[in-house]
């Protein structure tokens, strides 16, 4: 149940995201309808769009999207070279909201949930006014792993000194929102109170992806046709196109492929740093038959993964994993996929696809003809993958964690 009996109506909630990205808009939204029912008012405060983020980029304006909730943009400073202060994300952008400890030291917002925990310049300030100075409720949203985002013992000074001023964050918060059983062991590393962490598996709508698929089955064909697909296999890859999702392994890999198969077809959906290179290679190696097919609106995501025969994804990531399940599509990852270690069942070794060693060129290859090669085993994978989905990414199991932390927040009076 929530809980607003303590703090009367309409109860004001900040959630801070980097940017409204097009996979979690619409969980935005039916998260905003619920707290909007229970008598609490969501504003989403998002950063300016940067360039080369996801596969079908950031949403600049949700409501001409067809989105309805609240939202503000605000204006974001962002170092894009390899600063290595963040102790969260892998290299990227430092990113900072220089008007955001305005907004939130108006002192409108009864609660404020980050989602910019590996951004210290935002979340200490936000902290410390939100928590100490206004005497609001913080919580935390976040999907580190220990694996992946624990100090190492080769850390400069820079990043042992951020990792410290981190556990402040999650020594402090009044609630920690999680993506899975992994980010729960890694706030309780971190210093969070074990009984403050809830979690919220970062999930797909599974639901909005069988209803596109049903529905525009005609321009799933056309698209077939327009990219010449008819009669060929595809293995399917959707994301950014950077340096850490090793795509030159799959490449590569493609290449192994083409020389036991005929009509096989590689796409990339997305756009990045890294397309050049990826051009180049391509060309360099005289492999045919690869698509780069830039950034698509995330309305017409389905449409690919519904015409691919596999997803693979050569190294860290996971969302478009838990996509690609959803549209029913066997699914090819390595051990370094980020999501095996945060969200709990997402796939299983031999079951709705394979595992592989990362940086296994030839295992690639030989478990990408495997599933090409076998028309039935293909459709065996895929139906598991849809099954697992549908039992185990489900939104309203993500909206029960936000719901349990911020009920939490609000009843915790210390």
């Amino acid at each position: 149940m929530w809980d607003v009996s303590s703090m009367g109506k309409n109860i004001k909630i900040a959630l801070i995201q980097q940017a409204c990205t097009a996979y979690r808009a619409r969980f935005f939204e039916r998260l905003s309808e619920k707290l909007d029912h229970k008598g609490f008012k969501l504003t989403l405060l998002f950063g300016k769009p940067q360039r080369g983020l996801s596969y079908s980029g950031v949403i600049p304006d949700p409501k001409l999207s067809g989105f309805k909730f609240d939202y503000n943009v605000l204006p974001k400073i962002a170092y894009e070279g390899k600063l290595p202060t963040s102790p969260f994300h892998f290299k990227r952008s430092l990113i900072f909201f220089p008007t955001l400890i305005f907004e939130i030291g108006k002192g409108k917002y009864a609660i404020t949930i980050s989602d910019t925990t590996g951004e210290l310049l935002n979340t200490l300030p936000l902290l410390f006014v939100s928590k100490f100075v206004l005497r609001k409720k913080f919580i935390i949203w976040c999907g580190n792993n220990i694996k992946d985002n624990a100090p190492k013992p080769n850390d400069n000074i820079i990043k042992k000194i951020a990792y410290a001023l981190a556990r402040l964050i999650y020594k402090h918060c009044d609630a920690s929102i999680v993506y899975g059983p992994a980010s729960k062991r890694f706030d309780i590393y971190m210093g969070t109170d074990p009984r403050r962490i809830f979690i919220a598996l970062n999930t797909v709508d599974t639901l909005y992806f069988e209803e596109v698929v049903k529905a525009r089955g005609a321009e799933i064909e056309n698209l077939r046709r327009k990219l010449g697909l008819r009669g060929k296999k595809s293995a399917l890859y959707v994301g950014v196109l950077e340096k850490r999702k090793k795509l030159e392994n799959l490449i590569l890999a493609f290449k192994g492929l083409q020389k036991t198969m005929g009509n096989v077809a590689l796409l990339l959906v997305g756009d990045g740093p890294h397309r050049q290179f990826l051009q180049d290679l391509s060309n360099k190696e005289k492999i045919k038959d690869i698509y780069f097919l830039g950034k698509v609106d995330y309305s017409n995501i389905p449409l690919y993964y519904a015409l691919s025969d596999v997803f693979v994804l050569p190294s860290q990531g996971g969302i478009a994993v838990a996509e690609a399940m959803a549209c029913g599509r066997p699914v090819i990852i390595t051990e370094e996929c980020n999501a095996l270690r945060s969200i709990p069942n997402l796939m299983k070794n031999g079951e709705n696809g394979f595992i592989l060693r990362e940086d296994d060129i030839v295992s690639l290859t030989k478990h990408m003809a495997k599933i090409l090669s076998d028309s039935a085993l293909a459709r065996e994978m895929g139906l598991k993958s849809r099954q697992m989905a549908e039992k185990h990414f489900s939104t309203e199991k993500m909206l029960s964690g936000f719901e349990q932390a911020i009920n939490y927040a609000i009843s915790n009076r210390s």
